[in-house]
């Protein structure tokens, strides 16, 4: 194995005496500089979404954005009746549908979605084999005239589709969601694929004026999964533009007596130059590593875990932004529901069932506080009600 290297020269990013914490969405631009953005609390996000819409929509994408978001809220309050729990797959789907469309609205992408409006989405099964083993989705991009969701939403957050039509394989796309990802396992026979990232720090050099990122795992988090330090980076898809190094002594030292783990650190490459302050660079820093990380959202401190996934090369092509995932495994489960219900009974009671359960009773609580982040461009926390 080769010789580490140590860490870049550098300090942490502060500003007024406090290490910048990492997040999404460190900073926004006022009026006259880049400032820090602080979580916001909310018990019920909606409202949030809503005030989002009013502050960055076009004006005249106002009124259908806010008509596709009290939808999307009348679908995801319906969902939450225990009276229609066989309906669920399907009342989620347009939940996220429509709050979907809001959003594409709200950030300029479509300035109507009036018409030639599309799920871009369909759902098949493989010969005789079984859901939700042997399922797949087809999806199609966008062409002329032609608006398929699916695809817009990908684009949103920077995904290209390899080719005008690809196939999905919806096992795989289960694998990516977080809530119920260990339950999966268990179904499979597989090895987990999330690995917890316990640590984001945001370093500079004053004198170079360069900025970037370290962030820290828990060498015990590979061990126990199998898998070599050159492997994580590589499944992760952090490689090249990271790289190990030894750990700053600071940290190790602060964490390895609070928590008893030993820290392995990750080292961006190539750091970012800035003119005046480096908190002006760092939104382009965290933005660099965003298809990589998976949140999740709490209500207690320190409020977003992060999480990266590990996936083989080959099926580099079918690792997807976090919402669109969560998306397309609504839209397939919806799709069965719909179409087939007694198949989707059958799920259920099969080694997929307490996945699909799991999906269902937390995934669109964690896709609804995702999407107002989006929508807001900052982190939207779960308040803890005392």
């Amino acid at each position: 194995m080769p010789r580490l290297s140590t860490t870049r020269d550098g300090r942490q990013v502060v500003v007024r005496g406090r290490p910048v914490p990492f997040s999404l969405w460190p900073t926004g631009k006022t009026t006259r500089r880049h400032g820090l953005r602080p979580h916001v609390f909310a018990s019920n996000p909606w409202p949030l979404i809503h005030r989002s819409i009013l502050d960055r929509c076009q004006r005249q994408s106002q009124p259908a954005a806010l008509a596709f978001l009290e939808q999307a809220e009348a679908f995801y309050r319906a969902s939450t009746d225990a009276g229609v729990t066989a309906a669920r797959p399907v009342l989620l789907y347009y939940c996220f549908m429509n709050l979907v469309k809001s959003y594409l609205l709200t950030m300029g992408q479509h300035a109507e979605l009036k018409q030639n409006v599309y799920h871009g989405m369909t759902e098949s099964l493989r010969g005789n084999g079984t859901h939700p083993t042997d399922a797949a989705l087809k999806v199609y991009r966008s062409a002329g005239a032609r608006i398929n969701l699916m695809d817009e939403l990908l684009r949103a957050f920077g995904f290209r589709l390899s080719a005008k039509a690809v196939e999905w394989d919806v096992a795989l796309l289960l694998s990516q969601v977080v809530t119920g990802h260990r339950l999966w396992t268990m179904a499979t026979g597989r090895r987990e694929r999330f690995v917890a990232i316990k640590l984001l720090r945001l370093f500079h050099d004053p004198i170079s004026k360069q900025v970037w990122l370290r962030l820290y795992i828990e060498a015990e988090s590979l061990s126990r999964l199998g898998i070599s330090h050159r492997q994580f980076l590589a499944e992760s898809r952090f490689a090249p533009a990271f790289h190990e190094v030894i750990p700053d002594e600071g940290t190790e030292w602060e964490l390895v007596n609070s928590d008893l783990h030993r820290l392995l650190c990750f080292e961006q490459v190539d750091a970012r130059g800035y003119s005046d302050r480096p908190v002006d660079e760092i939104l382009d820093v965290v933005r660099e590593v965003t298809p990589h990380i998976w949140s999740v959202v709490s209500s207690t401190t320190p409020y977003r875990r992060y999480y990266a996934y590990l996936a083989p090369p080959q099926e580099y092509s079918v690792v997807l932004p976090q919402l669109a995932s969560m998306y397309a495994v609504m839209f397939y489960l919806g799709s069965v529901t719909r179409y087939q219900p007694e198949q989707f009974d059958v799920i259920l009671r099969g080694s997929y069932g307490p996945v699909v359960r799991a999906v269902l009773d937390d995934a669109p609580r964690q896709f609804l506080y995702l999407m107002a982040s989006e929508f807001a461009q900052r982190d939207v926390t779960r308040a803890a009600i005392v």
